[in-house]
Formats: structure tokens, sequence, C-alpha cells
């Protein structure tokens, strides 16, 4: 196009289909003003003129910013082809704003330059922007108002935003603005001893940063003496931490409770649009039917490539369908014009946002393509967004702020409220742009409220000056009182732009004022009705408070008392006598000191102290009474306690002695008179010997008593719960008493329930010796008739089966009034014959005692003359397994082999090396037998075992040192060998040893053989061939009174081998003789440990001759030198160990002298 013809070229554009809907005109500079040459009908419309347009002065239509003059500077200076951009005011409407954009073109030969001018209405983005610059506006100012100090930190804690008020309360000698940016660690650091606990200050702040969560209310003290009260806010952005806001309070004179936050640094940025337009268009089939180049460059494709593109692949997936519902609606409803926000993708996939104004595009009355006018708001859209996310910073410190606030304009009408003041978002939303008083009236309240806070409001608004004021308002909870200030937010001129009021609910200072109050008189009422004396000591001992008990006690008028030292008035002494003039006021616990009269006398007193704190203030107070007549009373309980315990020990003593001193003879008289029945005497001398028999039966049965029942006075008998055959014991109590029964022909008898589990876990032994008392007792007191022992199943619980045995005589019977009092210590029935039942007393206390032991209980039905039926009910653990255990049921059907097992054995005992051995061998086992732990060890090292059984008490090297040394060369090897403990403790004994964790399973004293192959099957896997040698049992259990010894368990055992009992008894009576010189050796001196091994090894002799109350007696020791030393009753039941020692050593020796 030639020059002279461009002017024509830019006035035909003003007719484009291209700026259809677009506001343009030509215009053009002369003398200083920007004068209109043409303008199209979007132009006039705006302009609000047709014709007369032309040739009127720009700025009769738009008030250009900056200023004309600047404006008109600017477009004289455009080149050629360049565009300039102003944002441009209506000034027919000046709510309308418009984005100008100046074309420069060359003029025609006059050499007049003509600019085209395109507008695009930006009038709501325009808005927008305003409303939120004066958002951020308001929101600083609103914090700037609020009392209080305020720190904002972001989250590197960086200072954002602090106030005056701040600087205030710390006495910081820098304007607040001048601190943005500082590090707030180090500023903490070193503010710390502004306060009284430092440590505490930086704790606080750490534990509350750490949480991360609302913390308001917490108290800290200044060095100065006020008192600050610290709120502490967390700031989430869209759930992502943002910082927090510190909110520090004078609340010394607890009078006012204000708040005020300022605004740090508002981040404000310059929306600077600096692209141009894009415009196309679209066909109804959603396809790019035109573009221009600024399209082509922002979309990032060719012009090839964006031709027919499908519109719709250029908008974010997640916008698509509601930008095509939006045109759908456009086209269906045949709107003229829209405008669109939406977030586009080029290329490259980087996300665009697109502002665009769309127009439809018609062919008669059929639409044909949509046209857009779209720019680039890239930049807005994120401005907009940190615009929104700094605006909900603040509101979100606002909302969280615990007191009322409510931001009014100059028309005192609400512009903000928060959700401290009203909860209901709905009416919080609803009362903006209404007075207090249209509030009021909204919600049904008194007048009076909205006229009293309107004047107020006036007040400040015309004065600039705070003010505060409280108010009652009722509430569903009752009435409430708030203290109210309002402040006003002031322009730099001064004049006022927004009043500010901030309300703090008060109540519960009041109403704890009030409590205090009357706390203190309800305080010093109960000072002077308690009964003991009371005073309040300061931090600097003074005693301040003194109640009418002190006056009495110190014989001193209290004006006298207070005002002192408490040292004056009250010492304590040492142990040792001394006396100590300075009052322990931090004593945690009651204790005795003695108190000055002031007629110079000295009394003892009880004294108690309590610390408490007023506010910062420590003190104490001192509670006391005279204990004159208390310690005289102590003295005589401590005399009297003495001599009881003393009492207690004596015949304990007596017992213990006389009882031994009684058997020993009984012992030497039973057996003469029995050897004596033996040689034939005559009539009358076999009539006189079982006399003696039966007075020394008796004899022996109330010594027997006796001990027992001291035993369970003392609690010193414990229960050895262990697998036993339940009908093995009941026939066993019955032949014991067969004998007694036949001698008077009484018939007797016993049954047990069919169904009734026989293994059962318990002790057999107390159980035996309650049956057998029931059972002595209905034979006893029965001249003729029968005697039956029923035992029946009652019910099973948690593991445990209840077992009721019921003993039923045809004898005496007794008498209604004495059943309550037969289960007492030493009571008899009344009126019985005592020549036939001689007795104690104490057979039924003991068999009462015995089954609560067992955690049972004991019933009694009789009347005289119809006999009599006691039923004991005892619970027992189920024994999961069938009557008889595996290894005794595999070799009652065959023959026990280890063939190709190797056992190592360490067991210093010759006799327990002789069974343990005759065993192995029997079975065929390959063993190697050693004497402590040391030597099984270096035995180990040597050979391979399959098995180790470890005695635990050994001299030297022990069980347990040993079994250490053999698993670290196990671990060291890599394999697997159990270690199995052999000892003479009972089960519950080895579970309570701490060390038995390091053997895989025990076996106890003496051996029994089924126990040994048990434990060798289960912990390798092998041990039986067919065959049919039976297998050993273990001895029944010794309940008879008197001593007695029993080879048949030594039989046995050593499979009727006469000439390995010989040896086994040959080696156990030199063992007693060599132990019972130890064992007296070991009495007079206090080597605990050697004794308690001795004991050890001399427990399992016994078990072989089946003499269980010296078994007993064994465990007795050993459970009495737990406590570390060697008392009068171990050494008394030393004393009968060494008795029974020698005693089986005469049996013994009977036998091997025999054989």
């Amino acid at each position: 196009m030639k020059k002279t013809e461009e002017p024509q070229a830019v006035k035909t554009m003003l007719d484009s289909p291209l700026l259809a809907g677009v506001p343009a005109a030509l215009i053009y500079i002369e003398k200083g003003r920007a004068v209109i040459e043409e303008a199209n009908s979007s132009f006039l419309e705006l302009a609000l003129h047709t014709a007369s347009v032309p040739g009127k002065s720009l700025t009769e239509v738009f008030a250009p910013d900056p200023d004309n003059e600047e404006f008109l500077i600017q477009l004289m200076k455009a080149e050629q082809g360049s565009v300039t951009k102003y944002l441009l005011k209506s000034v027919h409407n000046r709510s309308r704003f418009f984005e100008g954009l100046f074309s420069s073109y060359p003029g025609a030969d006059n050499g007049k330059q003509l600019i085209l001018l395109r507008c695009i209405e930006v009038s709501e983005w325009y808005e927008r922007t305003q409303r939120i610059y004066q958002a951020q506006e308001t929101l600083g100012a609103m914090i700037q108002s609020l009392q209080g100090g305020i720190l904002v930190e972001d989250e590197n804690r960086r200072l954002v935003l602090t106030n005056a008020e701040f600087c205030n309360l710390f006495n910081i000698p820098a304007a607040p603005e001048d601190m943005v940016g500082a590090d707030c660690r180090e500023a903490a650091e070193a503010s710390k001893t502004l306060f009284a606990d430092e440590k505490g200050f930086i704790e606080g702040i750490e534990h509350r940063l750490h949480k991360q969560k609302p913390d308001k209310g917490e108290i800290l003290a200044l060095r100065d003496g006020r008192i600050l009260e610290r709120d502490y806010i967390p700031i989430f952005i869209l759930g992502n931490y943002r910082g927090h806001l510190w909110h520090y309070r004078d609340i010394t004179a607890r009078k006012r409770a204000e708040e005020q936050i300022f605004a740090s640094e508002q981040k404000y940025r310059q929306i600077v649009e600096d692209a141009g337009d894009l415009i196309y268009r679209v066909n109804m089939k959603g396809r790019m039917s035109f573009f221009n180049p600024a399209f082509v460059k922002a979309s990032g494709f060719s012009t090839d490539e964006l031709t027919n593109f499908p519109f719709y692949n250029f908008i974010r997936a997640d916008y698509r369908t509601y930008v095509r519902e939006f045109y759908l609606k456009q086209v269906k409803k045949r709107m003229f014009s829209t405008y669109l926000e939406f977030p586009a993708l080029n290329k490259s996939g980087k996300e665009i946002w697109i502002g665009q104004r769309v127009q439809l595009v018609y062919s008669g009355t059929k639409v044909m393509e949509i046209q857009a006018v779209a720019r680039d708001i890239t930049e807005r859209v994120y401005i907009q967004a940190e615009l929104d996310r700094t605006r909900k910073f603040f509101e979100k410190i606002l909302n969280d702020l615990p007191g009322q606030i409510a931001v009014f304009d100059r028309g005192l009408r609400y512009i903000y409220v928060n959700p401290a003041s009203i909860r209901d978002e709905e009416i919080r939303r609803n009362i903006i742009g209404k007075t207090d008083m249209q509030y009021i009236q909204m919600r049904g309240r008194d007048p009076e409220i909205a006229r009293k806070r309107m004047d107020s409001l006036r007040r400040v608004l015309m004065s600039g000056e705070e003010t505060t004021f409280t108010e009652v308002l009722d509430s569903p909870d009752g009435p409430r009182i708030l203290q109210r200030t309002i402040s006003p937010i002031k322009y730099e001129d001064g004049s006022i732009e927004y009043l500010i009021g901030y309300g703090l609910d008060i109540t519960e200072l009041r109403r704890a004022e009030a409590e205090i109050l009357q706390s203190r008189k309800r305080l010093e009422s109960v000072l002077q009705t308690v009964g003991d004396g009371i005073l309040t000591i300061s931090s600097d001992r003074l005693i301040q408070i003194a109640n009418n008990v002190a006056e009495k006690i110190f014989l001193h008028r209290i004006d006298n008392i207070t005002g002192r030292f408490i040292d004056e008035l009250i010492y304590t002494e040492s142990p040792s006598g001394e006396k100590s003039h300075r009052f322990p006021l931090e004593s945690p616990e009651r204790f005795e000191a003695f108190g000055r009269r002031g007629d110079g006398s000295v009394i003892p007193l009880a004294v108690q102290i309590t610390k408490a704190t007023a506010g910062e203030e420590e003190f104490y107070t001192v509670s006391f009474s005279d204990i004159s007549i208390y310690r005289e009373t102590v003295k005589a309980l401590t005399e009297a306690k003495t001599a009881a315990e003393e009492s207690i020990r004596t015949k304990e003593n007596f017992l213990a002695h006389m009882s031994h001193e009684l058997r020993t003879p009984m012992n030497a008289v039973v057996g003469l008179t029995n050897l004596l029945i033996r040689t034939n005497p005559n009539e009358e001398q076999r009539r006189i010997l079982q006399v003696i028999r039966g007075a020394t039966d008796n004899l022996l049965v109330i010594i027997n008593d006796i001990l027992d029942f001291s035993k369970l006075e003392a609690g010193k008998i414990i229960l050895d719960e262990r697998e036993f055959s339940l009908a093995a014991v009941t026939e066993q109590c019955i032949k014991t008493s067969e004998y007694f029964a036949r001698e008077k022909g009484i018939d007797l008898s016993f049954s047990i329930e069919s169904g009734l589990p026989d293994l059962l876990i318990g002790d057999a032994v107390r159980l035996n010796q309650i049956l057998l008392n029931l059972l002595s007792n209905a034979i006893k007191f029965t001249k003729k008739g029968s005697v039956r022992l029923a035992v029946a199943y009652i019910s099973e619980n948690s593991g445990k089966i209840t077992v009721r045995f019921t003993v039923t005589d045809t004898g005496v019977g007794i008498p209604a009034d004495m059943l309550d009092r037969i289960f007492e210590s030493f009571e008899q029935v009344k009126g019985v014959n005592k020549s036939h039942t001689a007795g104690t007393g104490l057979g039924l206390a003991i068999v009462k005692r015995l089954t609560e032991l067992m955690e049972g209980s004991v019933a009694v039905v009789s009347a005289p003359g119809k006999g009599s039926e006691f039923s004991v009910t005892i619970p027992f653990a189920r024994h999961e397994g069938s009557i008889k255990s595996e290894s005794t049921a595999s070799l009652q059907k065959g023959t026990a082999s280890l063939s190709g097992i190797k056992v190592l054995v360490a067991e210093d005992n010759p006799v327990n090396q002789m069974v343990i051995s005759s065993y192995l061998k029997m079975w065929g086992a390959e063993f190697t037998v050693t004497s402590d732990g040391a030597e099984a060890s270096r035995e180990f090292e040597r050979g391979s075992f399959d098995i180790v059984f470890m005695d635990i008490s050994m001299p030297g090297v022990d069980g347990y040192e040993g079994t250490r040394m053999i698993r670290k060369k196990i671990q060291e090897r890599g394999t697997s060998v159990p270690i199995i403990a052999l000892t003479a403790y009972t089960a519950p004994e080895y579970e309570s040893d701490p060390e038995s964790n390091l053997f895989d399973g025990f076996v106890g004293k003496p051996f029994q053989p089924e126990e040994l192959l048990r434990v060798v099957q289960k912990l390798t896997g092998k041990g039986i061939t067919p065959g049919s040698a039976p297998a050993a049992q273990p001895p029944p259990a010794d309940t008879s009174p008197e001593r007695s010894y029993n080879l048949d368990y030594l039989k046995k055992i050593t499979n009727n081998d006469e000439f390995l009992a010989y040896e086994l008894m040959r080696i156990a009576s030199g063992n007693l003789m060599q132990s019972a010189g130890q064992l007296q050796d070991l009495k007079r001196g206090n080597d605990i440990r050697a004794l308690k091994e001795l004991i050890h090894k001399i427990k399992p002799v016994f078990g072989y001759f089946s003499v269980d109350s010296s078994i007993r007696l064994c465990g007795e020791i050993s459970e009495g030198l737990k406590g570390g030393y060697i008392d009068a009753e171990v050494k008394q039941k030393i004393s009968e160990l060494t008795e029974e020692m020698k005693q089986l050593r005469l049996f013994i020796n009977k036998q091997l002298e025999s054989d």
C-alpha cells in the first residue's frame, strides 16, 4: 500500500469484522488535543454520542491515566507502527474502565499522524483490583489497631510484621517497619533475660512451634514485675503452614484485655498487562477457522498446525466441559457478547490463563462462528491468587483471635465481623453494610444496647480518640460481661477511615475476682475453726497469718506471732539430738519438731508443710498439732508390741524345740514297742504294749498337729503343685486308714464319680493330709457302722476343675451349737468320751486352713446320734494329657531304647551319678559323667553330644556357669543341643529361679525314669522300641504321722538289681555321714551359699527312700535361707534334719548288714 493510501486503509479497518463489537476510533493530535476523526458504532455507543463524536476531543469521552498532558506527549512521541497502552476511564460512566491500545500510523500528504484506538473493557478487573488493594489496606490497618503487642513470623521465623505496642512492651528502640526481616530466633534468645523464667520462655516458644496448634492464654512473668499473656496462632493457607502470630498483652492490671495486630510487609504487585490481543474464530464444529499472528505466537503452533485445529484441545482438561457448555449456552440463547476466563495450554504444555470476549458471527439468522478477542491474563490470575492468599492470611489471623472484632465505615456500617463476634456465618454475611441498630433490631434485642454502641462510635468518630466501655448481655448461660474498645483507623493526614471495635468477655474474670474475695473470707473462717495450728510463711521465712489454735499452742497472741521468723517458734532435732535452728520449709513429708512457747516451755509438734504460689509469689502453709499425749500413747503401745512379739517368739521357739524333743524319744518308744510286740509276749504283756502303742500314736498325732498348725499360723507352708493321680491319692488314703477301721470293725469304702479326669495338677501331699484328717476323725468318732469317702465332679471354669470330697460317717454326730466352732483351734465336741478321742482339737482347724490355702472351702452337716458329713471343695488345674504320660505309656508297652544317643551328665552326687548312669546304660545310650560345670564344658568341647543333663548345685563351677560355658561353645559351632537342669527344686521353685531361662527344661530329684525318658524323647525325638518291660512308678506320698522308710522305689529304679541297690545304699550311707558333719559345721557359720548347696545335695537321698517329710524339711530350710542369714528357726530345722539323716543312715546300714 502506498503512503498516501495508508490513512484510507486505516479508516477501512474500523468496519472490519475483526473489530466487530470492539469500540474503536481514529484520532489525531492537533494543538495539544487528541481529536476524534472517525469511530465505529461500538465506540459511539460507548461515548453516548452519535454523529457528533467526530471532531470532539478524546478527553470528552475518556479521562486518560496518567494526566492528559503526559498522555498527549507520549502519543506524539510514539513511533509509527508501535502500540501504546493506557488505562481509560469513561467520562460519562466513571465506574467503567477500558484498556486503550493506541496504534500509530503515518498520515496523508498533509502529514497528519493518525492513531487507531481500540478499547477493551476492564471494569470488572479494575474494580476487583481496587477492592483487593482496599482489603489489604483495611486488614493492615485493622491489625495495626489491635491492642497488645503483635509479632508475625513466616515459616522460617523471619519477622513479617510487628507493631509499636510490641516495641513498647519490650522497650525496643526501633520502628516496627525497621524490624521486618529480622531473625526471630536470635531476637528471642537476646530478649529472654527480660523474663523471670528464661528457660521456660524459650521452651514455650519451641514447644508451640513444634505442635503448630493454636495456644492461647500463656502467662509470662517479666523481671520488672509485669505479667504478659501470650497467644500463639499458627497460620495455614490452603493446608500449608505459612507462619504464625504471637499476641502479647500486658495483663498486669487485669482491667484491659486488648489486642493489636500490625501487618508487616504487604506484598503488592503491579498488575501489568503487557500482552497483545489474541484474535481468532471457531466454527460450529469447534475447529479453528481464523487466528492472528499474536495467537500463533502465544500457542506455539505453526499456522499449518492451527488450521482446522480443535479449539477445545487448547483448554486445560478439567475446564473443557465447563467452557464447552458455557459457549453452547451462548449460542443457544443467542447472547451477543460474553466474557470468560479459563486456563489453556500451549504446544509445550505451558499453562496460560486466557480472558476473552466472544461474539457470535451470523450468516443471515444462522450462527456460523464465534469470534474471540482474548488476552493473556496469566500474570493477573497469579497476582490475584497471591492477593487472595494474603487476604486469607490476614483474615485467618483475625478469625483466630479470641476477642470479638468488628470494623465500621464512616457511616457506622459493618464492613467486617470475625467469627468470635458472631458464630453464624450467614448472619455475618447479612450484617455487612448494616448499622449496629439494624443488627440489634434484626436479632430482636434491646435497642438500648445499640444506642449506647452507636453513641460510642460517634464519639470516637468525632474526637478521634479511643474509648472503652462495658456492657452486660443476656445469654443462654446467663448474663455475660463484655469490655469493648473502639479505636479509630486514620489516614496519613489524620482523617478517620474506619473504626475498629474489639470486645473481650470478662465475665469469668469478674466472677473469679468475686470468688477470690469470697474464698478469702471462707479461708479466714476455716483457719479459725480447724483443730490444728495454721501458719502461712513467706518465702523470706516470715509468719504472715496465724489462727487462734496457734495462739493457744504457743501461748502467744496472734499479733506477737505474725511478723516473726518461723525459726523463732519451731525447730527440729537430728537423730543425734542436735538442734537445727533453721526450720525445713521444703520438707515434703509430715515430721516431728519442737515448739517454743511463750512461758519458756517446749512441746513436741507434728508438722506438715505445703508449698503454694499466688501469682509469682511463693508461700508455705504450716499445719501443726501438739503431740505430747500422742507420744506417751505411742510409747505405751510400743512397749506392749515389744512384749507381744517377744511372747510370740518365745512360743515359736518353745514349739520348735519341744516338738523335736518330744518326737525324738517318741520315735524310740514306738520302735521299741513294735519290737516287743514281735517277741511273742503273753496276753497281759501284749495288752499293756497295745495300750502303750495306742497312747504313743495319739501323742504323735498331737505333736504333728501342733507342728502343722504352727506352720499354718506363721504362713510358712508353701504349696507344691504338680501332676498327680486323683485315684492314686484317694486309694492311698483309704489304705492308710484301713488298719484303724478294721481294728474298730468299721466298714470303710470310697467311690470316684465316672468321667472325672484322673490326672490333675495340685498339691497331692496336702490333699492327702486333708483327707486323712477327715477319715481319721470319722473313724475316731464312729463306734460302729461305716465311713465312706466320695469324690465328685462339681464344675469346670477357666481351666480349673472343682472337685468335692465328701466323708460320711455313722458316728456320734455334732450338736448344732458346736458346728460353727469345730473348725477353730483347740476345739473339740463336748461330751465325748476323751479316752476314745484323744487329740489336740487342731485336726479340723488344719483341714480348714489347708483347704483355704488351696482356694477351696469346707462344709459340715451333722446331728447328734445321726453321724456327720464333711465336704471339702477344691479347684485343681486340668492336666492336658492322658492318665499316663507319653513316656510312661511307652515304657509299659515296650522297652525304652536310647541307642545312638550321646548324653553328657554333670552331677557331683555319687548316688545320683549311679542312678542316672544305670538308667542310661539300661536304655542303651552312650553317656559321659562329670562332677562339675568346668569338667562338663571340657568334655563337651572334646566330644559330640545330643543332650546335656546339668546339676544346678555343684562345688567349684556350678551348673549355671557350666551351662553358660557350653552355650558359648554351641553358639560357636552353630548347632543346637538342649541342656536340662537336674535339681531338687519343685516346679514352682524352679520357675521362680531368675536363671531358669538358661535351660531347655528340668528334671526333679529323686529322678523318675519316665521323666528322664520323656525329656530325652521330647528334645531328641528318640527313645522307644517294642518290648514288655514295665516302667518304674514314683513312690506313694509319705503321709503317715511317724517316720517310715520304703525300699520299693529303690528296687524299681534299679530294676530289682540287688547289686546296684546295694551300691546305691552304700554310697548314700557314706554321703549322709559326711553331709551330717558338714551340716553341723555350716550351721555354726554363716556361709549361706554352701549351706544351700549341701541341702540341695542331701534332698534327693531322702527321695530314694520315700521320706517325704524329710524332703519337705529340706525345702523349708532352703526357703528360710532366702533371707540371707541363719536364724534360730532355721538352726532348729537343721538339727531336725541332722537327726533325720542319722535315722535314715541307721536304716540303710541295717539293710546293708542284712544283705
